[in-house]
Order: structure tokens, then sequence, then C-alpha cells
């Protein structure tokens, strides 16, 4: 990174494989180890080019590997890699010079390397027992071993160097012992209370030095929950206690010539620091901090700040749109509307007001137009950088307010760290953040995830926006609720600024789209005693009487279990549930892993397909249908993938397929009557779409309302499966404002490509060989292989990787569909299926257009007059 701006990146594997150990700058290249050591690479620091790599085979890439360089001498420099049971050396073009197997590797855990200028010192832990001392010359060669016992040390010990000694940290009895490299043949233990250090919940804070520094840190908890530290020396006579800090956060010790610094920062708890350089003798320092809302910050040496980098949005697992509100103009022709009052006078001069101000708008807009006016009325770009302060509040008070189109939106994101942001979405930039430090994601089919639910729009005026988003609480794991205006990011009234932590476990939730007098959506939630919450207590009337018609289902994903509830009232138990229906998915070595509604948010403009024969086939529109897919592999280790179709409402299993010699991960998208997923084809090695479309036939059951306790009969499903030549990531499906403009599927590739295709190329029906009948209804020759077309992928060269989700919205022009992609990186787009074909384009000619239509209007009423004065003469004769 240079200026906070990355200069270049390396996406590594997204498993185990290409997690990041340990790395080392060595003169103009970055070294770095991955995967426990099954990667070991070296990149140019200028321009990110892999110079070069070396693959070893590990035994566990969950233990984490280590690596350090040696200096020879001036020109020879040797590399020094530590993997769970072997040790490297490579000098810096990346040649292997040696090789030494690590004794006891089965039962000792290596984990330590230092390495000094003549020697190289590895120690290994055996949990409950001891530790093994290796020492190795620079030539590989190894020395005799040594052992210490270490009966006190657990998984969760935590220890490093700290010059010639070896330290660890004792929590639970509140010791730090010592082991001399020099003479490593036991442990020296130092009491707390010997060392006059009082301290709560104490933590190594100096754990990302290279062990050449003396001193060490611990942090600790006072009684004020203020986090204080204490600086400790490990030397041959001991462990003496250097300095206390008060009210510290985070510690580092970094090595100055023959002397250690310490660099300490007090507040936002950040845990890593680590930049100091040399100028005019004197040391200078430039701190990089990372803190608890993952946010990274340069700050100089007088406590300035650099530069901030928001990498929380790289953890992103719930995100939603919001429309924005509309402006002060219109807000006030909505109040004239929507008033009771019978002063006519006081409402005519309200009108010829708002005109005014509706003329002036006008004409300033030209005026900007003309002026090329850097923000465009219907993008609303500012461009991609950031603004400065100065203009800041003057876009947000101009521009935070909705478009022609509808266009602009901010986008709420929500990451692990518990950090909400609010985006605008049309130039990235972030309006406001918020950390909830206390929440944490749900868990369900091995995802995480909050829930973000809008109860009250913007549309609303005068009542502001409320959004509320659910999470549970990092370590009781009860309930927790934020509740924000989405706009501003102020929290609600009565909002603690952490969020509400509530007394119960959250089960389930659903938001309703009733309204109540003040336009407020109520939230229901299920506890674990089934017993149901609505927020804000102030529509509880309202879920009261809607009790006999809602319905709520849960899963196990543990025990593949789905139960169905009913909402029961009554004075003594209040809102509780009563269960209707269970349905066992259990099948040996099988787990859910999708569990996939319909959006919410979508239209169904169709209600059939016109076949050949003019008859319509009737869609299967269940709004409670929910798609359940599970894998797992049989007794031969080959894997399958079931895909299961059951109403929420009644637990009527609609459908059920098996897909043999199969394996995830699969990615569902549910639409209206149809159902697209992917999976890889295990037996032909490739990745595979299906498709499932589902009918009531040529009659329709109900075309008023559907009904799930009067349900049609078993739909007919129609089922092709077609090959894509990529890896898919995730997948979505476009969704417009009427649901009148065809649907197109979204496919994130590994690549990074987002791919968007035709959903008629997915279709079940396409035949072999088609016939009259086909080629009148548009249906196309069926073909095995999908298409993937350059012009089809919307984000062009800009590549988004390790995509972890795809998420769309409706705008206010039923042509467009809102993309946002996000994961690693956020990509934001606008796609339009069919076209624009409800806006004129940019080459119309509306001088020719007008010009015909004035002349029209003048020929017509030339034509009235002469035709009247005909009449006339004629009367007359």
């Amino acid at each position: 990174m240079r200026n906070g701006e990355i200069v270049w990146r390396q996406i590594q594997e997204k498993s185990d494989s290409g997690r990041i150990d340990d790395m080392i700058l060595l003169d103009n290249s970055l070294v770095a180890v991955m995967g426990g050591g099954s990667y070991l690479r070296c990149f140019s620091v200028t321009s990110g080019v892999l110079n070069w790599e070396f693959n070893a085979e590990v035994p566990d890439l969950n233990q984490r590997s280590r690596i350090a360089f040696l200096t020879m001498n001036e020109k020879k420099k040797i590399i020094v890699m530590l993997t769970a049971n072997t040790v490297y050396g490579f000098d810096i073009s990346g040649r292997l010079q040696w090789k030494e197997d690590l004794p006891n590797s089965d039962k000792v855990k290596y984990g330590y390397l230092k390495v000094d200028e003549n020697a190289i010192n590895i120690i290994g832990v055996t949990m409950k027992s001891h530790v093994v001392i290796i020492t190795m010359d620079t030539e590989g060669t190894m020395l005799p071993k040594y052992s210490a016992p270490a009966a006190w040390i657990q998984d969760g010990t935590r220890c490093q160097f700290s010059g010639d000694q070896f330290v660890c940290l004792d929590v639970d009895n509140r010791i730090v012992h010592q082991l001399s490299l020099q003479k490593p043949e036991i442990f020296r233990s130092s009491l707390f209370q010997d060392l006059k250090i009082s301290c709560n919940d104490p933590q190594l804070m100096n754990d990302v030095s290279d062990g050449h520094q003396r001193e060490f840190g611990i942090r600790c908890l006072s009684s004020s929950n203020r986090g204080d530290a204490v600086v400790l020396r490990a030397s041959e006579d001991g462990i003496k206690l250097v300095k206390e800090l008060s009210g510290v956060t985070a510690l580092q010790v970094v090595r100055y010539g023959e002397q250690d610094v310490f660099i300490t920062m007090a507040r936002s708890k950040p845990e890593l620091y680590g930049i100091i350089k040399k100028k005019d003798n004197s040391p200078v320092f430039r701190m990089i901090a990372l803190s608890q809302d993952d946010s990274v910050v340069l700050l100089q040496q007088t406590g300035k700040l650099t530069w901030v980098r928001e990498e929380a949005l790289s953890k992103v697992v719930a995100i939603d749109m919001i429309d924005l509100p509309v402006s002060p103009m219109l807000a006030k022709m909505e109040d004239e509307f929507g008033t009771n009052s019978n002063d006519i006078f006081g409402m005519l001069i309200n009108r010829l007001t708002t005109q005014f101000v509706q003329i002036q708008d006008f004409f300033f807009q030209i005026l900007n137009h003309f002026k090329s006016h850097r923000h465009s009325y219907y993008d609303g770009d500012h461009g991609n950088d950031y603004m400065s302060d100065d203009d800041t509040d003057e876009d947000d008070d101009d521009y935070l307010f909705r478009d022609e189109f509808n266009i602009r939106k901010i986008i709420i994101l929500a990451s692990e760290v518990g950090k909400v942001c609010g985006l605008y979405s049309p130039s990235g930039r972030i309006l406001w953040c918020h950390l909830l430090p206390d929440m944490a994601p749900f868990e369900a089919a091995g995802k995480h995830l909050y829930t973000i639910s809008m109860q009250r729009t913007t549309s609303h005026f005068p009542h502001d926006p409320y959004c509320t988003i659910m999470g549970k609480h990092k370590d009781s794991g009860l309930g927790m609720m934020y509740r924000f205006n989405p706009v501003s990011g102020l929290q609600v009234a009565n909002t603690p600024p952490g969020g509400e932590v509530l007394n119960y476990r959250i089960k389930q939730m659903i938001m309703l789209s009733h309204m109540d007098d003040h336009f407020i959506r109520p939230l229901v939630i299920l506890d674990t005693d089934l017993k149901f919450h609505v927020y804000p207590e102030s529509t509880t009337d309202l879920v009261k009487s809607l009790a006999d018609s809602l319905f709520i289902m849960t899963t196990d994903t543990v025990t593949s279990q789905l139960y169905g509830y009913s909402m029961v009232y009554s004075d003594d138990k209040g809102l509780t549930a009563e269960e209707v229906w269970n349905l066992n998915l259990a099948i040996e070595s099988q787990r859910i892993t999708n569990i996939v509604f319909k959006q919410p948010l979508e239209h169904v403009h169709s209600q059939g397909i016109v076949l050949a024969d003019r008859s319509v086939s009737y869609k299967y529109l269940n709004p409670n249908l929910v798609v359940i897919t599970a894998e797992g592999s049989d007794s031969s280790q080959k894997g399958f993938v079931n895909v299961y179709l059951v109403d929420s409402v009644s637990g009527q299993l609609v459908f059920h397929c098996n897909h043999k010699r199969v394996k995830g991960p699969v990615h569902v998208v549910h639409s209206e009557n149809w159902i697209v997923y992917d999976y890889w084809n295990q037996r032909h090695r490739r990745t595979e779409i299906a498709v499932l479309e589902l009918y009531e036939g040529k009659k329709q059951n109900n075309a008023t309302a559907f009904s799930s306790l009067y349900p049609p009969p078993i739909p007919l499903v129609l089922r092709q499966a077609y090959i894509i030549s990529a890896h898919v990531s995730t997948m979505a499906v476009t969704i417009t404002e009427k649901g009148i403009t065809n649907k197109h599927l979204l496919l994130a590739l590994e690549t990074g490509a987002i791919l968007e295709m035709q959903k008629a190329l997915l279709d079940p029906r396409r035949p072999d060989v088609p016939t009259q009948e086909h080629r009148e209804e548009g249906i196309i020759p069926y073909v095995p292989e999908l298409p993937r077309h350059n012009e089809a992928v919307i984000n062009y060269n800009r590549s988004v990787y390790n995509v972890r989700a795809i998420h769309t919205a409706p705008a206010g022009l039923e042509s467009h569909s809102i993309i946002l992609c996000y994961g690693l990186d956020i990509f934001y787009t606008r796609v339009m299926p069919s076209k624009m074909f409800d806006v004129l384009k940019e080459d119309f000619d509306y001088f020719f257009i007008g010009s015909v239509t004035l002349g029209m209007i003048i020929v017509s009423l030339l034509s009235k007059k002469l035709a009247a004065r005909k009449a006339l003469n004629r009367a007359w004769k």
C-alpha cells in the first residue's frame, strides 16, 4: 500500500492452504509462508510479481508455520522455514539448501522459531508434559536436543522469545515462566504477586516480535475495565518489572540499535503495530494499527492520523439497500396532500409557494447542467475518491435525497466484528459507521449472518426511517438488537450505543408486512422457550390480531429436523408457539447446507406461460415454499446432494430429488416458480447447473390468493441440467419493481468475473430437436454447454474475487435492477435485462419529434377551422 491505496495485491487460495502464517521483508522481496508450510512464496515488493514458490507436504494445515532469515555474510542469506514436522533452509533465490526432519513430530507441536547469528532455535510443545528445545547451526546440522518439564502448559498457553529467554504466560495461576536458551534445563517461575502486578485477564501483547527484544508486555484489565499494561524484562537473573503503563490498550516493543523502544497506544483497542525508521540519527516512528473494528490506520509519532482503511468491509455478512428520502420540496407536497386542514386560503398560498420553489429548482438544474457540474442528476456519481471535509457536509445536504428514478440508494453493511456502516451507492463513500463490540453474527448452515429489518421505510414523511439489526451476544449467546436511522446512522431513542441485550436466546424471527398507525412493521422473535416477542412493543396489538394466520418454521441443522409452529395467544401465557408439524430429513452423514426462501420484494407479473396451442400453463406460485439442500457422502465415500422443496406452513414435502456422485458447495436461487442450483459432478469433473420449474397445469386452483392450508395438487416439475465451464462462487437473480422485466441470473465465477445469463438459457423445456410449436414459443434448442460470452461479464476488467454473496434490489425504473457483490471486494452496478425499454435513448431526436408533433397540432387546428367553415358554408346553401 502507498498512502492508504492498494498498489498491488495477490489473492491466495480460499482453503486453509492459502492462509498466511508468517512473512518477512528481505531486501526488495516479501517472503510469506502459507497453510502450515504448504507454500513458501516470494513476491516483489514494488510490483507484486511472484518471484519463486516452494511447495511442501505438511501433515497439518491448521498448525501455524514460521519463517525467519539468517545472514551468513553480506552476499549470502538463508531463509529458514519451520513446519509441523520439518525445518527448511533456502537461499534468497528459492533454492533448497538443506532440510531436516524434526524428531517426534507426531507428539510434539513445533511452533516457535528464533534465528541468531550463529544458531537456529526451535521449540516444540507437548501439552501438559514438557517442551523440546532444538538447536541447529547455520548449515542445518542438528545439535543435541534438550527437554524441560512443563506440566502447566496447555493448548491456550501463549509463549514467545524474549532475547535469549523463552517466556510463557500461565493465565490461570498468574505466573510467568521463563526458560534460558543457554541452559535449557528447567523453567523458572515468577508469580504476579512477587512482581507486584495486579492484573485481571492477562495476555501477552508483544507476540508479533522477532524475539530479539529483551522486554515483553502483558496487557490486563483493571477494576475500572480500563486497559493497563506492564513491561517485563527476562534475563538470567529472572523476570523483572520494567515499567507500568496506565490506560494502554496496545504495546509494541521495538529493537532500535542496542536498546528497546516502547510504542504504546490508548483507546481503540488496536492489536498490531509496527513500523520504525531512522531519520537524522534520531528515532522517528510511524505506527500501523489494526483496530478492534478491523480498520487499519497509519499514525505519525505525534498521533496525527495519516490514512484509514476500513478493512471491515471485506468481512461483510449482511446487507440491505435503503431508498433515500424524498427532497424537502416533495416532502412538503406530500404533507400538503396528507393534511386535513380546511384553511383553503392557506393551502392556496402553500401550493403557490411550492410551485415557485419547483420553478426555481428547475432553472437551477438547467444552469448546473450547462456548467457541467460534477454531480450527475441521474447517477449522482461523486467519483471513487474520498471527498474533502469541506465538501462532505454540502454534498450530504444536497444529494442525500431520492433521485427521479430511485437509482441512488444507501447501502447498509454489517461485518463479522459487529461494525455497521452506511455507504452512498453512486460513489461507495462511507456516510457513517458504528461499532457494536459485543454483537456477533448468528450461525446457520455453516454461514455467519445478521438480520437487517427495515421496519419503517423513508416513504412515510415526516416519520424517520427505522431499521433494526439482530445478532447475538458474543459471550453469553443471548439475543442482541440495535435500532437506528439508516440515513443518519443515529440510534433510535432508548437504544444503548452498544446495542440492547435481550434476556433470551433467539430461535427464529420474521418481519411482518402489515404496518401499524405509525407505518412500523412488527418484528416477531421466537425464543428457545417457544415464546414470541414483538418489537416495538407498540405493535403488539397488531400482531395479536393476526395471530391466527401467522406461522413460522425453524431448522435444526445438526439433527436435520424441520419444525413448523403456529402463533397462539392467551391472556395468561401471552403469545406462544404451538408445534403443528415436523419433518425429519436426517440421513447418515448428511448435513443441511442451504435454506432458501423467496425474496420478499419479488413481484410476479405473469401467472402462467402461453403454449403453442394458445393454452396457458399456470405457474406453481407458492409464497411459502422453501428450498433445502443437504450434502453428504455414502459408504463408498462418494458424495451426494439432496434437494427438498417444503411448504413452510403445512410441512408438505412438495418435491425431492437426489444427485449421486456430486458434491458441493451448492448455491441456490429461488424465484417465482423455478429453482436453479449448481454442484460439482465428481464423475465427469465439471460444474453443472440444474433447474427446476413447477407448474399447476392448465387449470389454476386459486386465481386470487395462494393458501398453504388448501394447497393445489402436487405440481408438475420440469427439470434439466447444464454444463458451465467455470467454478461458481455464488449466484443470484435480478429483481425489478413490478416483475415485468425478464429474469437474468448473476453468476460470480472463481476467475473474478460476474456473468449475466438469461434465464431462457436454463429453460428445462429446451428440446433436442425443436418443432414448429417450440419455435412459436421461442424456446432455444437444447445444448448441454452454457455459453460464456465476454459481453455478458458485467464487471468488465474489474475482477472481483472471493465473492461471498450477490444482493439485488429494484430501482424506480422497471428496466433497471441494482446489483451489489460483496466478499473480499465490493462491486456495485446496475443491469438492464430487457434493455432500457422505459427510457428514451440518448440519441433521441427531440427537435425533430417536437417539430413533427407541433406541425401536426397546427395542421389539426387548421383542419378543424377549415372543416367548420366548410360545414357552415354548406349549411347556408
